[in-house]
């Protein structure tokens, strides 16, 4: 029986079992090849299903990821100037929101945003757990790159010097004007040289690193100024400072200067020289003139008037500069003596002293007194026994007869050269002397003054007083010392004597320069020195003195004329009944009465703008001096007509109730001084009332001053 090998069998049988096979069989005999049978591939339906269940399976992930996502993420706005055009997030998974907004899990994320002409931006940012968020970012535009081109006159910036260059008031440093990085936008460029106006101008950079050129032409600020005169050889100064002899030629920045020419035995030449940038000048043919001559000039006694011909030139001693190589009549004179007259040529910058003794004008003065044996003070100089006559120099003189045990006489007497005076008194004993009567004194060009033997009084006014102001502090005032108080304002005829070629000038169609119209327009350093000038007259001492700083009062306070202090001209204004209490000059009651004073009446209607109703005083500006009702003492025009400089200067002084101020005049210094006084400007119940206090520090159309001064 033949075995057959079975091909179904496992190929991977033993071998032995092969070999024990192959021993038993007798025959092996060849059969027909059949091939094994493939395995079977699954179906389509198989193949659908496994594809079904893995998208299932891959959807359900993805849904459940979105949805986890959508819950956890955060709606994240973006803000970005300007928009770009390119945006990246880096950081994690990120998702379209509505609008310009993206879903965003809280983290960290980076922000990446490109745009044409704007620097690439990089920006951090958190997302925090809040539903909803914004991030603000900002992209900063490429700069843009600016060439300076400098020039001046057709000069390189390199020619100029101390050249600066400013960008939004930011200096540059030198030598990069030809590269300047600039952001992009508006921007102010200043330029500076030395000797050249400044420049700026305002210019746009685009940014974008364009590359831009700007020209800039500097405009020179100094001009050359040539200068010659006859003869050469003149220094030349500007503002003090030489610059060398003509002829010359300088160059001067733009401005106005003080150009002197000077040469030795020629007046000083000058002139006031505006320089324009780039407009060269010329000073030619300046003709220099022989130098005046100086002519020192004393007298004995001092204090007389020196007029040279027409011309007054002051009081001795004194410096007068004369045209040279003419003859100058002089002529010295002085009250109670007889004019000199001098005739004197000077050569041109020579210096001569000139020294005149000048006569006195004689007048006999008798004297019959009782007891004969008494003393004579002239003028403060002890004479010795009285004489029984005595010829004195026609001015006036200030005379004391005294004896022991006696009250001493005291008054004043002017010799009159051709006319003998007599003084007759009988002195009295201490114990039954009774006060001298009030008295008047006529100073220089017949100003008069009255004696005022002052009390004590209230200075200002009480708060509860009608037109009070804060400045009328109430303080206790004790005047020590009798003094005269000037009649009258200054007139101009009177002011004149001392500055011929003051002008009052007129308030607009009202003149007030008549001769007996008080003197306005003058300041209070014109007032004080012709109260000097009076007391130069007199041989008195000067109360002011002249200072680098202007006129000042000297002190202790002499016996020469000045202008009134404050309280002086209060007591004066406030005296009615024996008492210094007046509300008004006038006395009592507003508005004021009848010929009280000359306001801003009905008459100056036209002039002012709220006139004084139902007052009418005839004069529409000044009037002049002493046309309205005297005060008890006996002076005009303490109400109306002009204000009144003062000896003090201007303060609010604080009130110490209780402490008596005895003869105040004021603050040791300051820029103001004190103006009493209505005018014919006022109409006002506080500018008429007699505390009203006032102030200045120039000239006004109505303001003027009277004279006063000590007693003794």
């Amino acid at each position: 029986m033949k075995k057959s090998i079975d091909h179904d069998q496992d190929p991977r049988a033993m071998p032995s079992e092969i070999e024990s096979r192959s021993e038993s069989a007798e025959t092996i005999e060849p059969i027909p090849f059949r091939p094994a049978s493939r395995p079977r591939r699954p179906g389509r339906a198989a193949v659908l299903k496994w594809l079904l269940t893995a998208t299932a399976g891959t959807l359900l992930i993805f849904l459940v990821a979105g949805t986890w996502f959508v819950f956890t993420a955060r709606r994240v706005a973006l803000d970005i100037t300007p928009q770009p055009e390119q945006i990246r997030i880096d950081g994690g998974i990120t998702a379209p929101g509505a609008g310009d907004s993206r879903l965003m899990r809280p983290g960290r994320y980076t922000l990446y945003a490109k745009k044409p002409c704007y620097r690439p931006l990089r920006h951090a940012f958190t997302v925090t757990t809040a539903r909803t968020q914004t991030v603000q970012a900002a992209m900063a535009r490429l700069n843009g790159r600016l060439a300076l081109e400098i020039r001046t006159k057709g000069e390189t910036a390199t020619a100029l010097t101390g050249l600066r260059v400013y960008v939004d008031d930011v200096a540059v440093t030198a030598g990069a004007f030809d590269a300047l990085d600039l952001p992009a936008g508006s921007r102010r460029i200043r330029i500076r040289a030395d000797r050249h106006q400044d420049y700026s101008a305002d210019i746009t950079i685009e940014g974008c690193d364009v590359r831009q050129t700007h020209r800039a032409v500097l405009v020179p600020d100094w001009s050359a100024v040539t200068v010659d005169s006859m003869p050469a050889g003149a220094t030349v100064a500007v503002d003090d400072r030489e610059m060398g002899r003509t002829p010359l030629r300088m160059e001067l920045t733009a401005g106005t200067y003080e150009v002197a020419l000077r040469l030795a035995g020629y007046r000083t030449w000058r002139t006031r020289l505006a320089v324009r940038a780039d407009q060269p000048l010329s000073i030619e043919d300046v003709v220099l003139q022989p130098a005046d001559g100086s002519l020192a000039v004393t007298s004995t006694p001092t204090g007389a008037t020196v007029m040279a011909g027409a011309r007054y030139a002051g009081l001795t001693p004194l410096t007068i500069a004369l045209a040279p190589g003419a003859a100058h009549t002089l002529k010295i004179s002085k009250t109670g003596y007889q004019t000199a007259t001098r005739r004197v040529t000077l050569d041109p910058g020579a210096e001569q002293h000139l020294s005149v003794t000048l006569d006195a004008r004689l007048g006999t003065v008798r004297f019959t007194v009782q007891p004969p044996d008494a003393e004579l003070a002239v003028n403060g100089r002890n004479m010795g026994s009285l004489p029984a006559s005595m010829r004195m120099p026609a001015v006036e003189h200030r005379i004391e007869i005294s004896k022991p045990g006696y009250q001493t006489h005291r008054t004043r007497i002017t010799p009159r050269p051709g006319f003998d005076q007599e003084i007759r008194i009988a002195l009295k004993k201490k114990e039954t002397a009774t006060a001298v009567p009030g008295e008047s004194i006529t100073a220089a060009g017949g100003y008069t003054l009255r004696l005022i033997r002052p009390k004590a009084f209230t200075m200002g006014s009480s708060r509860r007083q009608q037109g009070r102001r804060s400045n009328e502090t109430l303080r206790e005032i004790e005047l020590s010392r009798p003094f005269y108080m000037g009649v009258r304002e200054v007139s101009n005829a009177q002011f004149r004597q001392f500055q011929s070629r003051h002008r009052s000038g007129a308030f607009k169609t009202k003149t007030l320069n008549g001769s007996g119209q008080p003197v306005v327009r003058v300041t209070w350093q014109q007032a004080a020195l012709f109260c000097n000038w009076l007391s130069a007259r007199e041989s008195l001492p000067p109360v002011y003195e002249k200072t680098a700083g202007g006129v000042v009062a000297v002190k202790p306070m002499g016996t020469g004329y000045r202008l009134p202090t404050e309280a002086e001209w209060e007591y004066c204004a406030r005296f009615r009944n024996n008492r210094a209490t007046a509300r008004y000059p006038w006395g009592k009651g507003f508005p004021p009465p009848a010929g009280a004073g000359n306001f801003a009446d009905r008459s100056a209607r036209d002039l002012l703008p709220v006139p004084l109703s139902g007052y009418n005083d005839g004069y529409p500006a000044t009037a002049p001096t002493g046309q309205f009702t005297a005060s008890p003492q006996g002076l005009f025009d303490l109400a109306g007509n002009v204000a009144e400089w003062c000896h003090d200067y201007y303060s609010i002084i604080s009130g110490h109730a209780g402490k008596r101020h005895v003869d105040p005049t004021g603050p040791a210094e300051g820029r103001h001084h004190i103006v009493r006084g209505s005018s014919f400007k006022h109409a006002g119940i506080s500018e008429l009332r007699s505390a009203f206090r006032d102030y200045s520090d120039d000239r006004r159309d109505d303001l003027g001053f009277r004279v006063c001064r000590y007693a003794r």
